[in-house]
């Protein structure tokens, strides 16, 4: 196999429209140095089978984070039940809104907040929330028109089943997409979360590397858009969701949501010319240069003495 030569370069060239090969040598295209058709589009068909893959596994993997993170005030609930409203003490019956109605008290754990406990360890927050509505178990739901939200003692609610470390009041909805947390529950949600979470941060970046190394083993220049466009493309859904679950949304994110649509178009131009003759010699020549700055800046710090 024929390493890439200074211009990104294995080669090998695209034999022309009249060329016979002799069947009864194998080795022949190797050496006439052509590149044999059928293997080129084997090779380029896996590569794209997998860079798909490669995107698809990434995109969903995104999901479960964005929504837990883009739902306000949220969490899955583990105990729901009836409460009296006088049997609370005076100070928050009298932030109840609607006396005359039952309210019910629902404990959520956030699945993206955590706190120290008594013990020193580290768990998820639990929310206790008053509200009218009623909620089942396993079900995640978000709060709206919120009267009060602060930290508060486990035993300030007396008759709760479960500890709590925030004493919320204020109304229940389903979350936007919110199915999607239901689901991971089901699957062990908190090594999934995690993940998601890692991929949020540095999977955009992993993507792109790991599709220019398979398709020509070096960096190019088109990936800096690329990272950009899946960076952009992320919270493009995250914008959507948050839209779902009526959270404003920063101006400046929402059109940094937007900006994966004209990245995609640099990366097929910046693809291009890095595959244009010109565009090769232009790139050869600058990483030449760039090689020789860097060991004149090697050399001038060896230069150095620390006194």
């Amino acid at each position: 196999m024929r390493e890439l030569d200074e211009n990104g370069d294995n080669g090998f060239i695209d034999p022309p429209a009249d060329f016979v090969p002799d069947e009864n040598r194998k080795d022949y295209w190797n050496l006439k140095g052509f590149q044999n058709p059928e293997r080129k589009l084997k090779q380029e068909t896996k590569i794209l089978a997998f860079s798909i893959s490669i995107i698809i596994i990434y995109l969903i993997l995104l999901t479960p984070y964005l929504v837990a993170s883009n739902s306000g005030e949220s969490g899955l609930v583990i105990n729901s039940q009836k409460i009296d409203i006088v049997s609370l003490p005076t100070d928050i019956q009298d932030l109840i809104p609607y006396k005359n109605l039952q309210y019910n008290a629902i404990v959520v754990v956030d699945q993206t907040h955590d706190v120290n406990n008594l013990k020193g360890q580290v768990s998820k927050e639990r929310k206790l929330v008053i509200s009218p509505e009623t909620a089942q178990n396993n079900e995640f739901i978000r709060v709206d028109n919120i009267v009060f939200n602060i930290y508060a003692p486990a035993n300030l609610i007396p008759g709760i089943n479960q500890t709590f470390d925030t004493l919320i009041i204020g109304d229940t909805k389903k979350v936007g997409y919110g199915g999607i947390i239901e689901f991971c529950n089901n699957l062990k949600i908190n090594p999934i979360l995690i993940a998601s979470r890692i991929d949020c941060l540095i999977g955009g970046f992993l993507v792109v590397l790991v599709i220019t190394f398979i398709s020509r083993k070096a960096v190019a220049l088109w990936n800096i858009p690329a990272i950009i466009a899946c960076y952009s493309f992320q919270l493009f859904i995250a914008n959507i969701i948050a839209n779902a679950n009526r959270l404003e949304v920063n101006l400046v994110i929402l059109l940094f949501g937007l900006l994966f649509i004209p990245a995609l178009y640099l990366i097929f131009k910046v693809k291009e010319f890095e595959e244009s003759k010109e565009g090769k010699k232009q790139i050869s020549n600058l990483y030449r240069e760039n090689i020789v700055l860097f060991t004149r800046l090697i050399s001038k710090i060896k230069e150095i003495r620390i006194f």
